[in-house]
C-alpha cells in the first residue's frame, strides 16, 4: 500500500521534493488485474504508463522490496524518464533464499483466503509475519491496524498470492542500466538477505550500497529520516 511509505514520504516533502506513492494493481485503491495475472514485468509496463500519464520526466524511482524489481524492470525496458534508481531491501538474485516464517508457508495459495475469514487465525499469522518483517526492530503500535485494513481491500490477496505465484529469486539483472543506482539494504534483513544488495551492487555499473547496520526489511518505516537525507542528497547528484 501507497500508505506503508507515510513516513518516509513525508521526510522528503519537508526536504523539498515532489513525492509520488501509488498502490501496484491489485493493491490499495489500484484496480485488480483483469487477466489475474501478477508479474515484475506487468508491474514495470503499469509504472512506465504512469510516469508517462503524468508527463513526468528526470524522475528518481524508489522502489522497496518488491517494488526494487518492478523499478529495475521498468529501467531495463524503457529508462528515458528515469533518471537514477534507489533500491530499498530489494529483491534480486539469492542463492540461498530464505525461509518464510513458522506457518506462513502452510497458509499460502489456496489456504490463505481462508485463513483471512478467521480473523484469530489472520491477525495470529498479520502478526507473526510482522514480527518477522520488521525483526530486529520493534512493530510499530499502528502498523498492524493498517495491515488488517489493506487486507481487507478487495484485490489484495489476489495479488499477493498472484505476485507470489509469478515470483522466483533470480530477479532480472541491472546490469545493462546505465542510470546511477543507490541501493539501501538492511543488514539484518530477514525477508531479503543483504547477499541479495551485495549481488545488486555487484551487477551494477554505476551504483553504491548503504548497508543499515542491525537494520531488517521495513525500512521506510523505521528509518525515514536517515533514509529521506540519503535519498535527497542522491537525488541531487548528477
Amino acid at each position: 500500500s501507497a500508505y506503508d511509505w507515510a513516513p518516509t514520504f513525508d521526510a522528503l516533502v519537508k526536504r523539498g521534493h515532489r513525492v509520488i506513492a501509488y498502490d501496484r494493481g491489485g493493491y490499495g485503491y489500484s484496480d485488480l488485474q483483469g487477466d489475474g495475472v501478477y508479474t515484475i514485468d506487468k508491474s514495470a509496463r503499469e509504472l512506465l504508463a504512469f510516469l508517462e500519464n503524468l508527463g513526468l520526466q528526470d524522475v528518481t524511482l524508489v522502489g522497496w522490496s518488491y517494488g526494487g524489481l518492478t523499478v529495475i524492470a521498468a529501467a531495463l525496458e524503457d529508462p528515458s524518464r528515469i533518471a537514477r534508481l534507489v533500491l530499498l531491501g530489494s529483491g534480486g538474485y539469492a542463492e540461498n533464499p530464505p525461509e518464510p516464517p513458522f506457518g506462513m508457508e502452510a497458509v499460502m495459495g489456496l489456504t490463505l483466503p481462508w485463513v483471512s475469514r478467521v480473523p484469530p487465525a489472520s491477525r495470529f499469522f498479520q502478526e507473526a509475519f510482522s514480527q518477522h518483517a520488521f525483526s530486529p526492530d520493534p512493530v510499530p503500535n499502528w502498523w498492524l491496524l493498517q495491515l488488517e485494513a489493506n487486507l481487507q481491500r478487495p484485490g489484495t490477496l489476489a495479488a499477493q498470492i498472484g505476485e507470489d505465484a509469478t515470483f522466483d529469486w533470480e530477479g532480472p539483472d541491472p546490469a545493462p542500466i546505465d542510470r546511477p543506482i543507490l541501493i539501501i539494504h538492511g543488514e539484518e534483513d530477514a525477508l531479503v538477505p543483504l547477499s541479495v544488495g551485495e549481488w545488486l551492487q555487484d551487477r551494477s555499473s554505476n551504483s553504491e550500497l548503504w548497508i543499515l547496520e542491525d537494520a531488517g526489511h521495513m525500512l521506510p518505516i523505521i528509518y525515514p529520516e536517515p533514509l529521506a537525507d540519503r535519498i535527497s542528497a542522491f537525488s541531487a547528484s548528477r
